[in-house]
């Protein structure tokens, strides 16, 4: 199948999910802080508490606003406050004029031994783009989840957050028409920042717009961006009722499993990108494809070595390197340049609705047991062979064993995320603890069972769209299940089906399931059972899940994704 009809196969599925994600975040706006007061950032008449850095942008107080204008020669210019936050809930208000780019940084850092002190960090993307088209995303979608023709609609990813002088975009709004819509081009705007744990919330004029889980800066200032700009007559932004609840430092340590060099790669001005990954302790590879998000086979496979000061790549014809944050492939005269990218999912961190059972929030077991090794759907005993980590994170030990959950479910929706912390991985969540839904590191191969393949049926269904990230970056699963009907005497009528969406994009959609092969398979499949979490291979973690169970009363198509 071409790209673009998977990119057309997927756009239902994403506006579903997108709706869903915007129904729970708006539903559950973050409770904490509800005791803490708000604190005025700007007191609207000074800069007290502010200092400027980098650049030579003018920044000055008019009528109740800071007014950020640009200069020429300029580069891009922070306002910082002087002091640090780490958890907060963050308001304010800003207009912004067409085609300047800016943001407001959050735990950002100036360091002088990383660039002579430029502002690296997470930066809520200001970004009005209304004359800079794109035409490479891989979901332009209408609200009605129609394909938007290429080239034909502004980027408009204001909310969206990148990550300024380091990784770049980390949470973009390609896939969320809804936060993009909601940008107002030359009115005031409003923010809402969410900084708590790991977790990153950003809401566009009430509109749910950016979630991420990231801890490689945990605390840091806040600073309002004026960005470079080749335009001669100067261009303004605004900012005002800059207001935050300080929840005090963010105690995370910073996450050293990142590698900049591994993960996805995207040119800027050519429909090409890459999958990079290790395959031994000097080695790496790099598979080339035209999109993202696909089980097309790629344009060409590259294997790289680790030099003093960067990576070398060939093959098929292709050469390459990766050095200093880029990365350049060269074919038959052709240059190439592509920069790192991360890719969330649009679920990531998304909040339980109120009619969830919250089966694991980062504060205890209590909806969890350990499963008997020889009778797969009976408790043993205390789940307490796995670990709470430091910021809510569930670890399996050691030979810890799987664990499921007290109670038994027939139809519903799970959420659940996880990821995977390198080694040799072969986990999954099974569904009424018969039907496996595969957790294993699958990033950038292209044999064998995939992360999400429906494996221990007779046939494994293998996923239609290959969507594993890369190892150590949190990935989700938003499951949407159907138990099998039985008559009166208990003899089966309509067979389990299933629908899964990894990382936002559907991988399989209403699949019939044949009852199970295996260990789960020898106990027969029944109206209920519960959710098994599986431990076996190297470590990997779980956070946030939470599932709503269905009537089963109800059509399939009342509520399936």
């Amino acid at each position: 199948m071409t790209v673009k009809g998977q990119s057309k196969r997927r756009h239902a599925i994403i506006t579903t999910l997108r709706a869903l994600t915007i129904l729970i975040l708006g539903a559950s706006s973050a409770m904490a802080g509800e005791k803490t007061e708000w604190q005025d950032l700007f007191d609207g008449k000074t800069l007290n508490g502010w200092q400027q850095l980098n650049s030579t942008a003018k920044y000055e107080v008019r009528d109740g606003m800071i007014v950020g204008t640009t200069v020429t020669g300029s580069k891009n210019s922070f306002l910082c406050t002087k002091k640090d936050y780490g958890d907060f809930i963050l308001e304010l208000d800003f207009k912004v004029d067409e085609g300047l780019n800016s943001g407001v940084q959050i735990r950002s850092q100036s360091l002088k031994e990383y660039k002579d002190g430029r502002v690296r960090g997470y930066q809520v993307e200001i970004d009005p783009k209304q004359k800079e088209l794109y035409s490479k995303s891989p979901a332009n979608l209408l609200g009605n989840g129609e394909e938007v023709p290429p080239g034909t609609e502004p980027r408009r990813w204001t909310g969206g957050i990148y990550d300024e002088a380091r990784r770049g975009w980390l949470c973009n709004l390609t896939r969320n028409v809804r936060a993009r819509n909601a940008f107002m081009p030359g009115e005031w705007n409003h923010f809402r920042i969410e900084a708590m744990g790991d977790s990153m919330r950003t809401w566009l004029n009430g509109v749910p717009a950016a979630s991420i889980v990231d801890s490689m800066t945990p605390n840091g200032f806040i600073a309002l961006q004026v960005h470079e700009t080749k335009e001669k007559e100067p261009m303004q932004v605004y900012w005002k009722n800059i207001r935050i609840k300080d929840l005090g430092f963010n105690k995370a340590k910073p996450d050293p499993h990142y590698d900049p060099d591994i993960g996805d790669w995207q040119a800027t001005k050519a429909e090409l990108v890459a999958l990079v990954f290790p395959i031994s302790s000097n080695e790496l590879q790099a598979n080339l494809f035209h999109a993202f998000d696909t089980a097309e086979e790629p344009v060409s496979v590259l294997k790289g070595v680790r030099g003093p000061n960067s990576i070398a790549f060939s093959g098929n014809g292709w050469t390459g390197s990766i050095q200093k944050e880029l990365f350049k492939v060269y074919k038959d005269g052709e240059k190439f340049e592509m920069r790192r990218v991360t890719r969330y999912s649009p679920t990531l961190n998304a909040p339980p609705p109120k009619a969830a059972i919250l089966l694991f929030d980062g504060s205890n077991l209590d909806e969890w047991t350990r499963q008997k090794e020889k009778e797969w759907d009976k408790e043993e005993g205390p789940a307490d062979s796995w670990t709470i980590l430091h910021g809510g994170r569930l670890e399996p030990g050691v030979r810890a064993g799987s664990i499921i959950t007290k109670k038994q479910f027939s139809d519903f929706e799970l959420h659940l995320e996880f990821r995977l912390l390198g080694g040799e991985i072969n986990s999954g969540v099974y569904l009424q603890a018969r039907y496996k839904v595969n957790i294993n590191d699958s990033y950038g191969i292209l044999e064998g069972s995939q992360c999400g393949a429906l494996s221990n049926l007779p046939t494994s269904v293998e996923p239609r769209v290959h969507m594993a990230a890369p190892a150590f970056q949190w990935q989700t699963y938003d499951i949407v299940f159907r138990a099998p009907r039985f008559d009166k005497n208990g003899t089966k009528i309509e067979k389990a089906r299933v629908t899964v969406a990894h990382n936002g994009v559907t991988i399989h959609d209403r699949v019939e399931l044949d009852p199970p092969r295996g260990a789960a398979g020898g106990f027969g499949e029944a109206p209920t059972g519960p959710i098994m979490l599986q431990q076996q291979g190297d470590p990997l973690q779980f956070r946030n899940i939470w599932i709503v169970e269905k009537s089963i009363t109800r059509s399939l198509s009342d509520y399936l994704i």
